[in-house]
C-alpha cells in the first residue's frame, strides 16, 4: 500500500502546479458549466492517454522516458519530434512562471514592480537550475498536502464572499479554456516512473495512473468553483491581463489570509515547477544532445530570458494566453504521439504488460481529433 500511495502522490504531484492558477478566468470567460465540461472531458481523455502510455511502459523491457518510447517505436523522426514538443512546453512555462512569480510577489508585498521581482526570481531559480537543484519526492509530496490544505482553507473562508450570479455569465466556448485545462492536467512525464516506484507490484499501476489522474480533476473543479464565485467573468475583466492569475484576482477582491496564503502556494508551485523543468531540460541537452552544462544552462535560460524581455517591453502575451498556447500546441502533438505508440506498442512490445486497454479505434481517434483541433485552434487563435 505504501508503494501506490508514493505512486499516486508522484502523479498527483506531477500533474497538480502553476496551471491550476489560469483555470477560474478561462472558465469564467467560457461559462461555468461549458467550462467544467471542458474539465472533466479533458481530465478523462488524459486518464486514458495515461493509461495507453502506463502500457507501453509495461510492454517494453527497461526503464525509459518518453524520447525513449518514441525512438523505440516511432523512430529517430518520432524521438525528434517530441523532443521539440517538450522544449516548446518546456519554454513557454518557465516564461509563464517567470511572469507569473513577479506578479504573486508584488501581490503579497504591494510594493516595487512585478517585472524588478520576475528578474530576481529568475536570477536565483537560474542558479540552482546551474547547481542542478531538483524537486524530490518528499518535496512533491508536502506540495500536495500543503496545496489540498489550501484548497479547504479557500473553501471556508470564500463562503461569505460567494455570489452566485458569477456563475451565470460566459460565452459557452469549450474551447476557450482547453489549452489551460490541457497544461494543467498534464502529467505524462511521471507515468513511466510508477514502474519502477511499483517493481514487483506493477499490478498496481493502472490503478495508480486512474486515481492520480482523478484527483487533480476535482481539485481543479473545487478550486475554479471557489474562484469564479467570488470574482466571475466581470470582476476578472476589470482586471489587468496578468492580475487575472487566480492567486492575484484572490487578492484584490478578498482582503484577508485567503488571497496571502494562495499567494505564496503560487510562489511555491511556480518556483519548484520551474526548477524541475529546467533542470529537465539543461539535462536532456546535456546527456541526449552531448552540451556541455554550462552551455546547457545557458540554452535552457536564454531563451526564456530574452522572450520576457521582450514581452515586458511589447506586451505580446501574458500567463494565461501562454499555458493555452503550450498547453494545447505541445501538449497536443505529444497526446498524438503517444496514442500512435500505443498502437505500434500493441504489436511490437517486449513483454506482456501486467494489464492492457483495448485498442478502441473509435476512443484513440477521438482523442487524435480533440488534440488536432485543440492545436488549430491555438494556431488560428494566434494568428
Amino acid at each position: 500500500m505504501a508503494r501506490l500511495g508514493i505512486a499516486i502522490a508522484t502523479l498527483i504531484g506531477t500533474i497538480i502546479g502553476a496551471g491550476i492558477l489560469g483555470i477560474p478566468y478561462v472558465v469564467a470567460k467560457s461559462g461555468l458549466i461549458a467550462g467544467l465540461a471542458d474539465l472533466i472531458g479533458i481530465g478523462l481523455l488524459l486518464t486514458v492517454l495515461n493509461l495507453y502510455l502506463g502500457e507501453i511502459a509495461l510492454r517494453t523491457k527497461g526503464n525509459h522516458q518518453l524520447t525513449g518510447y518514441a525512438e523505440k517505436y516511432l523512430g529517430k523522426k518520432g524521438k525528434l519530434i517530441l523532443a521539440v514538443s517538450m522544449i516548446i512546453e518546456i519554454y513557454g512555462a518557465l516564461l509563464a512562471y517567470t511572469i507569473g512569480e513577479g506578479t504573486s510577489f508584488y501581490s503579497i508585498l504591494g510594493f516595487g514592480s512585478p517585472f524588478a521581482y520576475s528578474l530576481i526570481f529568475f536570477a536565483l531559480g537560474g542558479i540552482l537550475v546551474y547547481h542542478g537543484l531538483k524537486t524530490i519526492g518528499k518535496a512533491e509530496f508536502w506540495m500536495d498536502m500543503f496545496l489540498i490544505a489550501v484548497i479547504c482553507i479557500v473553501f471556508i473562508l470564500s463562503i461569505p464572499h460567494i455570489s452566485t450570479p458569477n456563475f451565470e455569465a460566459g460565452k459557452g466556448n469549450i474551447f476557450i479554456p482547453y489549452g489551460v485545462i490541457l497544461f494543467a492536467c498534464l502529467g505524462i512525464t511521471s507515468v513511466p516512473l510508477l514502474k519502477e516506484e511499483l517493481a514487483g507490484e506493477r499490478k498496481k499501476v493502472k490503478k495508480a495512473i486512474i486515481i492520480g489522474s482523478l484527483i487533480p480533476v476535482a481539485i481543479y473543479a473545487a478550486f475554479t468553483l471557489c474562484v469564479v464565485g467570488i470574482i466571475g467573468i466581470n470582476g476578472f475583466n476589470s482586471l489587468s491581463e496578468n492580475e487575472r492569475i487566480a492567486s492575484a484576482a484572490l487578492n484584490i477582491f478578498v482582503d484577508g489570509p485567503m488571497g496571502i496564503l494562495i499567494n505564496i502556494f503560487a510562489i511555491l508551485a511556480m518556483g519548484t515547477s520551474f526548477l524541475a523543468l529546467g533542470t529537465a531540460l539543461t539535462e536532456m541537452y546535456k546527456y541526449d544532445y552531448k552540451i556541455k552544462k554550462a552551455a546547457a544552462v545557458l540554452l535552457t535560460l536564454t531563451v526564456p530570458f530574452v522572450l520576457f524581455i521582450i514581452n515586458s517591453f511589447y506586451s505580446l502575451t501574458n500567463f494565461i494566453q501562454i499555458l493555452g498556447i503550450t498547453g494545447a500546441v505541445a501538449g497536443g502533438i505529444t497526446g498524438n504521439l503517444i496514442v500512435i505508440m500505443f498502437h505500434k506498442a500493441k504489436k511490437h512490445g517486449e513483454r506482456r504488460p501486467e494489464y492492457t486497454i483495448k485498442a478502441h479505434y473509435l476512443l484513440s481517434a477521438i482523442l487524435i481529433i480533440v488534440f488536432a483541433a485543440g492545436i488549430a485552434y491555438s494556431i488560428a487563435q494566434i494568428i
